[in-house]
């Protein structure tokens, strides 16, 4: 399958509109023929999953021991939600007003606050002790949050399915996978306090 078939749905788009599309859609994850927002959610756990090797897992405790750490990260997943708010919105000028599929940005950043929240929980539970220090208990937080963040997205549960079927703007589009998030991790959380 070539570029050009693969971004087909974005031909009415014309230069910058294009970009923030090929951004928003995660390159070609957004794409994929099924569930794209599984496929874009995946990729953010991949990606966020090789930051704590860049780190190591002393800096990375140490970090999370930090306020201001967290109060950068909240930060981030601000402006992380306002960037995101406002190319959805610009695309939603051109293309009409519809949560398209490929947009899977909204995902990412909810796997981003899944294990923001999931860390804060195990962490403020159990301080260092609770960080992944093997590869086994690495894939086991990613998974929680994959899996926790899907169900819940997939679910829609009060408010999610309210703000992804009456709200149809970047804020809603973005908004739905946020309250997910929360949901998920708080339950990604107990899950792994209970979980050994």
């Amino acid at each position: 399958m070539s570029l050009k078939t693969i971004f087909a749905p974005l031909a009415p788009l014309s230069g910058s509109s294009k970009v923030l599309a090929v951004g928003l859609s995660l390159g070609p994850c957004g794409f994929a023929p099924v569930a794209p927002g599984t496929i874009g959610s995946l990729v953010a756990v991949l990606i966020l999953a090789f930051f704590p090797y860049l780190l190591g897992p002393k800096l990375l405790g140490e970090l999370l021991l930090r306020p201001w750490f967290w109060g950068i990260a909240v930060g981030l997943t601000i402006i992380l939600f306002f960037v995101g708010k406002m190319a959805i919105d610009r695309l939603l000028l051109a293309l009409g007003p519809q949560d398209f599929a490929w947009i899977v940005f909204d995902e990412a950043l909810g796997i981003w606050l899944t294990a923001l929240l999931t860390l804060a929980i195990i962490v403020g539970h159990h301080g260092m002790a609770a960080l992944p220090q093997t590869t086994l208990a690495a894939l086991k937080f990613w998974a929680v949050v994959f899996l926790t963040f899907r169900i819940f997205d997939i679910l829609n549960p009060f408010p999610v399915g309210r703000i992804d079927q009456h709200w149809i703007s970047g804020a809603g589009i973005m908004l739905d996978d946020l309250v997910a998030a929360v949901y998920a991790g708080g339950l990604g959380g107990i899950c792994l306090l209970f979980w050994p």
